[in-house]
């Protein structure tokens, strides 16, 4: 998964995109709420919300 990032014209990103790598393919993902730059991606191992991303920052 990619979220977030800076645009070319240096305005921050509410997208992500979904990696596929059984078929090395990048589809669009849902929009974000918020524009990311500077934060992390932590995928969640255990509990109920386990392989969810949690997305932090920036």
């Amino acid at each position: 998964m990619f979220a977030g990032g800076m645009s070319a014209d240096g305005g921050d990103l509410a997208s992500t995109e979904l990696y596929d790598p059984d078929t090395n393919t990048i589809a669009p993902g849902p929009a974000m709420n918020t524009r990311r730059f500077g934060h992390t991606a932590t995928v969640i191992l255990s509990g109920k919300n386990a392989g969810k991303i949690l997305i932090a920052g920036g």
